[in-house]
């Protein structure tokens, strides 16, 4: 598919995304490897929710474009609600994300902030109070499924060789043994995905995640899709595109960041209230 967005956080932060695709095969060392590779690199996101719950309410379809740098953590995402009434804008840093909503083009205050912060990890992290809200933090960060694939990767039936917009992909079905993917977290986000995995498996009893991974010909995550347990997300699907994309750390002012400390019963009930998929 090939697609070209502009991605413009509120606070200034502006990134050109385009899209594109590729091939490659070979069973589970070839989709490990493509997460790897993946995961070394800047990409661009195109996520789409499939009968995600928001506001209390599933809905049929919701978009995001994002652009990530896996090694360091970094990210910016940009939420469409449907009808075009709402929209949520993300900034993940390792263990840490920040949140603004705004309805038409008016930021939605709280308590006097444009933005709001949690912790997902380390001090006064929220996976005590609100482990479901970190699930779906990093559930829309295409880092926590290639993060599963890397660390938790078992098995891979090799499904066809697609062709999207006259190139071929590889298809896999890669299961992910979870247990295993949080006992081998690392790097700058390990707390935040351990945290994500660790609720995900009280929603599955098998232990296990299947996600399908679309690998293209420079082997490299082109897609991927899957269901989050215990969520509430629906079908995650992502295209990661623009490899390679120039991102700079532009963060909220501190004066406009609302800080969320969800140790408590009443910082979890802010934090649900403010969160759109209900945390």
């Amino acid at each position: 598919m090939m697609r070209g967005r502009l991605l413009v956080s509120a606070f200034g932060a502006v990134v050109l995304l385009l899209t594109g695709c590729g091939a490659s095969s070979d069973g589970l060392h070839s989709a490990v490897a493509a997460a790897k590779t993946t995961l070394s690199r800047t990409a661009v996101s195109e996520l789409t929710l499939y009968n995600a719950n928001v506001l209390g309410r599933a809905r049929a379809k919701i978009f995001a474009l994002g652009a990530f740098v896996f090694r360091t953590g970094l990210g910016y995402e940009r939420i469409e609600f449907p009808a075009g009434k709402q929209r949520e804008y993300l900034v993940y840093l390792p263990g840490k994300v920040y949140f603004e909503r705004t309805s038409a083009t008016v930021a939605v205050l709280y308590k006097g902030k444009e933005w709001a912060s949690a912790a997902l990890a380390g001090s006064g992290l929220v996976d005590a109070i609100s482990p479901r809200f970190v699930e779906q933090a990093e559930g829309l960060n295409p880092e926590l499924l290639l993060d599963e694939i890397v660390w938790g990767g078992e098995s891979a039936k090799h499904l066809g060789e697609p062709v999207v917009d006259h190139v071929p992909e590889s298809e896999y079905r890669v299961s992910v043994d979870l247990k295993r993917a949080m006992a081998a977290a690392s790097g700058p986000s390990a707390g935040a995905m351990r945290a994500a995995i660790a609720e995900e498996l009280t929603a599955v009893l098998s232990g296990r995640l299947g996600i399908t991974v679309w690998v293209d010909g420079a082997g490299r995550v082109a897609r991927f899709q899957a269901q989050l347990p215990g969520s509430g997300l629906g079908t995650v699907s992502m295209y990661l595109t623009e490899y390679g994309v120039k991102l700079a750390t532009s963060l909220p002012p501190p004066s406009q960041v609302l800080g969320i400390t969800a140790q408590t019963p009443s910082g979890a009930s802010t934090l649900r209230s403010l969160w759109p998929f209900g945390g």
